[in-house]
């Protein structure tokens, strides 16, 4: 039997509500023969057109995207459909093909669009620029200590901040003073070096309050001041990048300098006179450009909150590092 005959009718008007399109969608559905009017035969007597509601639900069903497109996922995460592309071709985000309003397109599972979302924006988060919070004057690896004189130290846990005492008790950054912690290294905002570069470092996360390098990480914050350094976390890899600087003898122990020397990955480590002087060894590099790329350019560095030149290094960097 038939179970169209028990199904509800529905006006053209009804139907497009059903469906979330306009009336004049509907005209067209029936146009191409994805619907037909339950009154097929009469709705010029009619003068009204009708539609099963069993039919409406089954086209309504067609007409939904098995998934995310490349560009829904681009316009939620507000980046370009051609980087999600990229994304998907690198394994980075998966994705099926289906068959979608005649087109062969791909198509990301809203499972595995939370998976990738919660990745991508925890380490969006943990880009270079992120890891000084100005508002709660907090930083990575910053130590603090309560009245009994617990020690703790901000360590990071799935890209995000979290103080964490001697005793292993995780605290939450916005739960800190509420405990009783207070920093005990001063965060102070120095102007810009306009000694030209940095000396990168990468190693390893610890999840250590301890680790020496986490001092010296304290010791940039209030010699270098956070404009003058760069802080990211991937893949488990600790990146730190610091201006051209003379730190004292008295601040840099014999452990944290061999620590340095042995995790250099750009720049030199010198000692003078003066102290221990960490340069970044570069050189400057010109080159002229039309007027429209220069524009181009500009509009890029502003988009990633850096400047031109550093813009330029990293693009020039990344066409070396691969293998070009």
């Amino acid at each position: 039997m038939d179970d169209k005959q028990y199904s509800k009718e529905l006006s053209t008007k009804d139907a497009a509500e059903l469906l979330n399109v306009k009336v004049t969608t509907i005209h067209k559905y029936v146009k191409e023969g994805k619907l037909t009017p339950s009154n097929v035969a009469s709705w010029h007597i009619d003068n009204r057109k009708y539609f099963y509601e069993a039919d409406l639900l089954r086209l309504k069903k067609e007409l939904e995207k098995p998934g995310y497109t490349t560009g829904d996922v681009a316009k939620i995460l507000n980046l370009h459909t051609v980087t999600i592309s990229q994304y998907v071709a690198k394994g980075l985000l998966k994705a099926e093909k289906h068959i979608y309003k005649g087109r062969e397109l791909n198509f990301i599972s809203k499972e595995e669009f939370d998976r990738f979302s919660k990745k991508y924006l925890g380490k969006k988060r943990a880009e270079k620029k992120e890891f000084y919070d100005k508002d709660s004057e907090t930083a990575w690896f910053q130590r603090f200590a309560n009245q009994d004189g617990m020690e703790a130290r901000i360590l990071i846990e799935d890209y995000e901040p979290v103080l964490v005492t001697k005793s292993g008790l995780r605290i939450t950054i916005n739960e800190i003073e509420g405990n009783g912690y207070l920093p005990q290294t001063l965060i102070i905002d120095h102007g810009y070096v306009s000694k030209k570069g940095y000396a990168t470092f990468a190693f390893s996360y610890q999840d250590k309050i301890d680790y020496p390098l986490y001092d010296f990480i304290e010791i940039c914050y209030s010699h270098l001041g956070p404009k003058n350094m760069k802080l990211g976390l991937e893949e488990s890899i600790l990146t730190l990048e610091i201006k051209p600087y003379v730190f004292p003898d008295n601040l840099l122990n014999e452990k944290i300098v061999d620590l340095l020397n042995l995790h250099l990955k750009e720049g030199s480590i010198t000692p003078s006179r003066k102290g221990i002087y960490i340069d970044s060894d570069h050189e400057i590099l010109t080159f002229a450009a039309p007027s429209s790329l220069k524009k181009k350019v500009k509009q890029a560095s502003d988009e990633k909150n850096i400047t031109m030149e550093e813009l330029l290094a990293d693009i020039v960097s990344n066409y070396f590092n691969d293998g070009n």
